[in-house]
């Protein structure tokens, strides 16, 4: 049996077809609403299809990851087809103004969910470095494989801390039950009084991390989540949105009852509004080298709605006698 991994070879017209995918997927990326979306989702389509040249031809690929991959067989190759397929499809919604394909665009631009996410995550997940003598000796007595916390950096746990407390009508309770991973993860004996094993113990560790980092949204960059928090509130102004060519010697379209989803600016503060709620930055004090995670709040959030204050209690001072 030859060794080795076994390259499937693309005929010229399909090699063709994904040219042509290509070019309608980064088509349809220009007509997207926000800026910084259509930059993001234009470096991440390329480097998807780059990670399939031969390796030769490889180019430098992103930081999230995106590792040269080839194609197996057939089956994998119409796999790649649907997929792209699906993704022009999906682009061609959220162009359209369809707010659920158009707020999956969002999410994704501001590493709320995929790729991205993780790797904003990633700075966070490093350990600390002992910032005296006593950190590292308690670091080097206590072995972490005996440890019964979660290896959380101080940043981390900021994070994990603060979006507990966060509360948001935009985070569910499952995205908000985040501070039973601070503490110890597993009782120190089992039902029968022994000590815990660590197999179980690591295997706790290792599934209850992936968990956390699944919920967690981590923070944005200062820049970034200024810029999202003045487009959501208003103060920066709405860039222009991108129109489609008309077509040449088109037909007139017979009238017909149609579902409108014209993008307008109101629209979109609405949902750089829902998706700031889900965002936040993260500040550290020098010279305490404590955390301070701070959320964001739109105009439409309905944090940032008037409260009802109490007012004259004079006008309720009369009571009506029962009869």
């Amino acid at each position: 049996m030859q060794s080795g991994k076994i390259h499937f070879e693309l005929t010229y017209q399909v090699k063709c077809q994904f040219l042509h995918y290509l070019r309608h997927i980064l088509r349809e990326v220009t007509y997207l609403p926000d800026p910084f979306a259509r930059k993001v989702h234009h470096a991440y389509i390329l480097h998807r299809f780059r990670a399939y040249r031969p390796a030769k031809q490889k180019l430098p690929l992103p930081p999230w990851g995106v590792k040269q991959k080839w194609v197996r067989d057939e089956e994998h190759l119409n796999k790649l087809l649907k997929d792209c397929r699906d993704r022009l499809a999906w682009l061609y919604r959220a162009a359209s103004g369809d707010r659920k394909a158009l707020r999956r665009a969002l999410f994704l631009t501001y590493g709320r969910i995929g790729p991205r996410k993780h790797e904003l995550l990633r700075p966070y997940t490093r350990p600390d470095i002992p910032k005296n003598s006593k950190e590292l000796s308690k670091a080097l007595t206590v072995p972490r494989s005996k440890s019964f916390k979660l290896p959380l950096s101080r940043a981390l746990e900021a994070i994990a801390r603060e979006q507990g407390r966060q509360g948001s009508w935009a985070l569910t309770p499952n995205e908000t039950n985040v501070k039973r991973f601070l503490g110890d993860i597993l009782p120190k004996k089992n039902i029968w009084g022994w000590s815990m094993p660590l197999n179980r113990l690591k295997n706790a560790k290792r599934k209850q991390s992936v968990e956390l980092m699944n919920k967690l949204y981590p923070p944005l960059p200062d820049e970034e989540f200024k810029r999202l928090q003045g487009l959501a509130t208003g103060t920066i102004p709405c860039p222009l949105l991108p129109t489609r060519r008309a077509r040449l010697n088109g037909l007139p379209e017979l009238p017909k009852t149609t579902i409108s989803h014209r993008i307008t600016p109101r629209t979109m503060r609405r949902l750089w509004s829902e998706l700031v709620a889900f965002c936040s930055t993260i500040k550290k004090n020098e010279a305490t080298g404590q955390y301070k995670v701070s959320w964001g709040v739109g105009k439409y959030s309905a944090l940032n709605k008037p409260m009802a204050v109490g007012g004259n209690t004079s006008l309720f001072a009369q009571t009506i006698e029962p009869m």
